[in-house]
């Protein structure tokens, strides 16, 4: 109120509430070319895993029938469509009170924080969110980044995305969004419960179709030197939670243990390499995935 008038705010309709980054899985993937093969044949995707997880199209889609403007960015699919594509001027551009960035598999980690390090370094002002099966896996290390404000745990966000959006607009407390990983001003770590777990998806379009992503990305770059994808007998990293990760007695000898470790190591498939087996070291597995290497066939272009 002013002089005896009420003043009403309104938003801006056209604001974003939250932009949806997928990084690359090296970020600085076009000026170090390396070897990043092979994948499994299981994740028809190039070296980059330039598509994004099908959860973002639904988070973003749930969040738009809830009153919230969203926007999906495929850093992964931008850098590699164009070498002249500016990434720094690309985000520096963008305004959003929070940027979500997806860090569902491992061999993402070394993009994933290297992207939202750089929007915290730009948009210092604005929150950081990260979400997928590694980040709800690694939660409590991933927040203890100092660009790493909030983690969303679990295999559904749609809900936790939309009661966080809710809570930093109206100043709720943080401690009422389910599945949230946070820090206080003073840096306490906090772990809201995880007591949201749907029986189904039925409440989500998976894929919403509206954001869906490019195709047939091979039958565009084809193998131009930064990308090598082929059919490979064994992966090149272990899922966190599965029980090869998780019991040292399944027959696999882990070599990353934290965030960081898987961090640190991303520079070219033998170091990528995880862990290796009681049946194949890890330099035999290397050699098998190389003699096996192939180009891609009908197999990738479904």
């Amino acid at each position: 109120m002013v002089d005896g008038t009420y003043i009403v705010t309104m938003r801006n309709p056209f604001r974003r509430d939250l932009v949806l980054l997928h990084p690359p899985a090296v970020y600085d993937f076009r000026t170090k070319p390396a070897f990043f093969g092979p994948l499994a044949d299981a994740v028809p995707s190039t070296a980059m895993f330039e598509m994004y997880p099908v959860g973002l199209t639904s988070i973003a889609a749930f969040l738009e029938r809830n009153h919230y403007n969203v926007e999906i960015v495929n850093l992964a699919y931008r850098m590699l469509q164009d070498p002249r594509f500016d990434v720094v001027e690309h985000l520096r551009r963008m305004s959003a009170p929070v940027f979500g960035i997806d860090l569902h598999w491992l061999p993402h980690v070394q993009g994933a924080l290297s992207v939202i390090e750089l929007v915290k370094e730009l948009h210092p002002e604005s929150r950081t969110l990260v979400g997928g099966l590694s980040a709800s896996y690694y939660h409590d290390e991933l927040v203890r980044y100092p660009f790493v404000d909030f983690v969303l745990r679990g295999d559904s966000m749609e809900e936790p995305a939309r009661q966080l959006l809710q809570a930093l607009r109206e100043s709720r407390p943080l401690e009422t969004v389910e599945n949230l990983t946070w820090k206080r001003p003073d840096g306490t770590v906090v772990v809201n419960p995880l007591t949201f777990v749907p029986k189904d998806l039925d409440y989500v379009d998976v894929p919403a179709y509206r954001y869906d992503y490019a195709e047939h990305l091979l039958d565009r770059f084809g193998l131009d030197g930064r990308v090598h994808p082929f059919v490979a007998p064994l992966g090149p990293f272990l899922d966190p939670g599965c029980r090869a990760f998780e019991q040292a007695d399944f027959g696999h000898k882990r070599f990353c243990h934290t965030l960081e470790d898987h961090r640190r190591v991303f520079l070219g498939w033998h170091e990528i390499l995880s862990y290796e087996t009681n049946a194949m070291t890890r330099d035999e597995i290397v050699r098998a995935n190389r003699r096996t290497g192939q180009p891609p066939d009908d197999v990738w272009r479904r």
